[in-house]
C-alpha cells in the first residue's frame, strides 16, 4: 500500500487475504495447491509432482538416494468480491459527508481495486429491497466498473424504511467462499444484525459502520425539532441536559453492543470517522 492518489480524490486499496481461495483461474491472491508459476514454495519429490518441466537438476544431484526434485510454486488465483451497501433513508443523515456519500466513494475505490487484482465483483444497493445488483458472482471486474457502480449510486436514492433486503442479498452469494464487504449504519435490530452476520458465516467478512452523527455539537438547552430519516417522522424537543446525556449514553450503549456483536463474529469493524478516512481504511485492510 503506497497511498498513491489515484481518482475521485481517493487512494489505491488493496485487500490481503488470510486464506488461500479455492480456485484453477489466475488472479493475485495466495491459493491452494500447485501450480508450475508464482510464489517458489521449495522442493517435491518427482514421485509426486511428476513434471519434467520442473525437474531442478541442481537439488536432484545433491539428494543421497538419487531422488529426482521438482520446484514447487504457490498459484495466485482470484477472489470474489461482493459489496452489500444499506441504502435506506438513515444513510443520508447527518451532516457532510453523509454515510451514503462515504458509501458510495468507499464502493468506487473497492470496484477500482477489485479490476487492479482481476477479481470478480458483485454490488448489492439494499434497502427494503434490492435496489441495485451490479454484475454476478463470478464476473470480473472491467476498467469501467467504477464509474459505472458510482453512476448507478448516485441514480439509487436512499430512501427506504429499513435495510430488509441485506439479509436477502446475503442469501445470494453463494457456498463458495469470497470477501464481504458490509457498509451499513447498522440501525436496525441486534436480532436482525445476527440473522445477517449468519447467512454471511461461511464468508471473510469487512464491516464498515457509518456510526450515527455524534452529539456533542447539540445544544443542550432549548426548543428543537428532530427529524427521523428512517421513518420520516418529525418531533419538537425540549432540549435539557439530563435528556442530552441520556442519549450519548445510549448512542455509547449501542456501539458497545454492535463491537461485541460483530467480534463475536471475528469481525473488527472500521469507522470512518478520521479526516483522511480512506487512507485509514487502506491501514485497517492491511492490518486486520
Amino acid at each position: 500500500m503506497n497511498g498513491k492518489k489515484s481518482y475521485r480524490g481517493g487512494v489505491d486499496l488493496s485487500y490481503p487475504l488470510r486464506w488461500r481461495v479455492n480456485s484453477v483461474l489466475y488472479g493475485a491472491h495466495r491459493a491452494t495447491g500447485h501450480s508450475d508459476s508464482g510464489n517458489f514454495k521449495g522442493f517435491q519429490a518427482f514421485s509426486r509432482h511428476p513434471d519434467i518441466r520442473r525437474i531442478d537438476l541442481r537439488r536432484s544431484v545433491r539428494d543421497p538416494f538419487g531422488q529426482w526434485y521438482v520446484k514447487d510454486y504457490e498459484p495466485r488465483t482470484p477472489v470474489q468480491v461482493h459489496i452489500l451497501i444499506d441504502v435506506s433513508a438513515s444513510m443520508r443523515a447527518g451532516g457532510e459527508p453523509t454515510p451514503i456519500t462515504v458509501a458510495k466513494v468507499l464502493s468506487t475505490a473497492l470496484s477500482h481495486a477489485a479490476y487492479s487484482n482481476g477479481d470478480a465483483l458483485s454490488i448489492y444497493a439494499c434497502g427494503s429491497q434490492i435496489e441495485l445488483q451490479s454484475a454476478g458472482p463470478g464476473q470480473r471486474a472491467r476498467a469501467r466498473s467504477a464509474q459505472h457502480i458510482y453512476q448507478h449510486l448516485q441514480q439509487t436514492p436512499a430512501q427506504a424504511q429499513g435495510a430488509q433486503a441485506l439479509l436477502q442479498a446475503a442469501q445470494r452469494l453463494g457456498a463458495r467462499r469470497s470477501i464481504v464487504f458490509l457498509i451499513s449504519d447498522f440501525m436496525f435490530e441486534p436480532q436482525y444484525c445476527e440473522q445477517v452476520l449468519q447467512a454471511l458465516g461461511r464468508h471473510d467478512v469487512i464491516a464498515i459502520v457509518m456510526d450515527t452523527q455524534p452529539l456533542d455539537h447539540f445544544p443542550s438547552w432549548g426548543l428543537s425539532l428532530w427529524h427521523d430519516a428512517e421513518s420520516g417522522q418529525k418531533r419538537l424537543l425540549f432540549m435539557r441536559p439530563k435528556l442530552l446525556q441520556q442519549w450519548r449514553t445510549d448512542q455509547a450503549a449501542r456501539q458497545h453492543s454492535l463491537n461485541k456483536l460483530l467480534l463475536r463474529y471475528g469481525i473488527a469493524p472500521f469507522r470512518p470517522t478520521q479526516p483522511d478516512w480512506l487512507t485509514a481504511f487502506a491501514r485497517h485492510l492491511m492490518e486486520r
